[in-house]
């Protein structure tokens, strides 16, 4: 059971990772190859604005509308998806 439960989160955060991904290369204009999910938001060419755009997106995607979620220009992606499993 334990098990099932660890594959289901893996599989999770594989389609959360897809999703960020997605949002970075259609919303922004950033180039897959130029996403990385160890890279900080400023590093892939976000300013606050964007960052915060990102994070409404994000919450619309994810249903996250509680406010829950923030994000800061040195968040890597990696850092948003340990967020998501927070909330």
């Amino acid at each position: 059971m334990w098990c099932n439960h660890v594959i289901i989160k893996i599989n999770h955060r594989e389609e959360f990772m897809d999703t960020l991904i997605e949002l970075l290369t259609n919303t922004f204009g950033i180039d897959e190859s130029e996403i990385n999910r160890y890279k900080t938001l400023e590093d892939m060419g976000l300013d606050s604005i964007c960052i915060v755009e990102l994070q409404v997106e994000i919450e619309r995607k994810f249903s996250k509308k509680d406010g829950s979620l923030t994000l800061i220009n040195t968040d890597t992606l990696d850092n948003i998806l340990m967020k998501l499993d927070d909330i």
